[in-house]
């Protein structure tokens, strides 16, 4: 499985577990539930700023949403974030 993928489902389950639907989440972070959606199934990943708000949100720590992803599962080794967005693929 690849890293956004790993990364969305610690997502839902975080929000899940949280009890919260996308768009609450969503507005909390000002963006859309489509967003968070894209974000869940690993389509698009969160910048630094919204896992740091998430992290918060969830009352879990930043760590939590990588969990589980191993060095088999990068695209990218050794890239680095740019423009504010997570590559999860990098981690």
């Amino acid at each position: 499985m690849k890293a956004a993928q790993l990364v969305g489902e610690r997502l839902l389950l975080a929000r899940r577990r949280a009890g919260m639907d996308q768009k609450e989440v969503g507005a909390l972070l000002g963006v859309t539930g489509a967003t968070i959606s894209r974000w869940e199934q690993g389509l698009r990943g969160p910048g630094w700023e919204e896992i740091y708000k998430l992290a918060k949100v969830y009352s879990v720590s930043i760590g939590f949403f990588f969990e589980g992803i191993e060095a088999a599962d990068v695209d990218s080794p050794g890239k680095t974030p740019t423009s504010g967005r997570v590559l999860v693929g990098a981690y």
